[in-house]
C-alpha cells in the first residue's frame, strides 16, 4: 500500500537558529495524524527527523498500513517538509 500524504500543516514550530523543534498534523487516506520533529542546519543544506506519533502509527497499522509503509510515510513525511510542502497554521 502507497501511502499518499493528502496534506501536512505544522501547528507549532519553536527553537532558535540553527535547531527548530515542530510540531503538526498530517491526512493520509483521511486518517488525521500527528507528529514531531527537528530541523537543524548541518553542513551544506537543512536536514529534518520526524517521528510519527506512536498512537497514531497504530492507527494507521489498524487501517491497513504495514510497517514498511509506516516508514515510507515518515520518510516522505521529512522530503516534504524540507522542500516546504506544508502549510503553517498560526495559534490565536
Amino acid at each position: 500500500m502507497t501511502a499518499m500524504i493528502e496534506k501536512i500543516t505544522i501547528t507549532l514550530v519553536e527553537g532558535d537558529y540553527p535547531f527548530k523543534v515542530f510540531r503538526g498534523n498530517m491526512v493520509v487516506k483521511g486518517l488525521e495524524v500527528k507528529f514531531e520533529g527537528v530541523v537543524y542546519l548541518s553542513v551544506g543544506s537543512p536536514n529534518v527527523r520526524s517521528q510519527i506519533d506512536p498512537a497514531d502509527v497504530e492507527k494507521l497499522k489498524q487501517a491497513g498500513f504495514s510497517e514498511k509503509d509506516v516508514e515510507e510515510l515518515g520518510l516522505n513525511l521529512q522530503h516534504k517538509i524540507l522542500n516546504g510542502e506544508v502549510s503553517l497554521e498560526q495559534k490565536r
